[in-house]
């Protein structure tokens, strides 16, 4: 599935080699507005920045990493 990157304050979405903000490494800027492909989400739900959500394995411009969802939409909705 795919969806697009909601993060219109920071301009980009970062991609990251782990899904941590502590020990993941920075990989890319994902632009906000890009469309990405969606591999899998976690099933458990952490806080990153004080809002709660899942990582998720994506794949943009042939490379695979980790985002977190509170930036991203299907359609007209958040993903979980």
């Amino acid at each position: 599935r795919t969806a697009k990157v909601n993060s219109p304050n920071d301009g980009f979405l970062a991609l990251r080699n782990l899904p941590s903000t502590e020990i993941g490494s920075l990989v890319a800027k994902i632009p906000h507005g890009s469309t990405i492909n969606v591999l899998i989400c976690s099933e458990q739900s952490v806080k990153v920045g004080g809002r709660s959500g899942h990582w998720c394995m994506v794949s943009y411009n042939n490379q695979t990493g980790w985002v977190f969802d509170v930036w991203l939409t299907f359609g007209s909705k958040k993903a979980n």
